[in-house]
């Protein structure tokens, strides 16, 4: 059965209030699978599995074609092992998955700092013929920072 390994996550500045999101990983099949067509979806997800009480919302989606044609989810020929290397400039309001400000106490007084966003990619891969079946799917780390 395939797999999705090492997969990774990098949020940058990027062209004005973007960010630049890049996913990386591999995509792993086996013998029998060679030559045969899959779906891969990824998806941004706020992770506020600490002060959000466990739950993880979805922030963006990854679309993929060009103009008008544009798909939740990208064809992939299956053969023994294919990279994964997806950018796309994202809103940084997108990523703000914790808006808002802490008050911390310094030796100057209280001061607002604005609230550090936990962000993760999910990838997954599926059958794209009836019934769509999930083969396989992997959480990349966490990324933190203030987007």
């Amino acid at each position: 059965m395939a797999t999705i390994q090492n997969l990774n996550l990098t949020i940058t500045n990027g062209n004005g209030s973007n960010r630049t999101v890049k996913v990386s990983g591999q995509l792993k099949f086996t013998a029998a699978e060679v030559g045969k067509k899959f779906g891969m979806r990824i998806r941004l997800y706020g992770d506020d599995s600490g002060e959000g009480g466990g739950i993880s919302l979805p922030i963006y989606t990854f679309t993929f074609g060009n103009g008008m044609l544009q798909a939740l989810y990208k064809t992939v020929t299956a053969a023994a092992t294919l990279p994964v290397n997806e950018e796309k400039q994202v809103a940084g309001d997108k990523l703000d998955e914790d808006p808002g400000w802490h008050v911390r106490h310094t030796p100057n007084g209280p001061m607002p700092f604005p609230k550090v966003d936990e962000v993760y990619a999910l990838a997954t891969l599926f059958k794209t013929t009836a019934p769509t079946t999930t083969i396989a799917s992997k959480k990349s780390p966490t990324v933190t920072g203030i987007f």
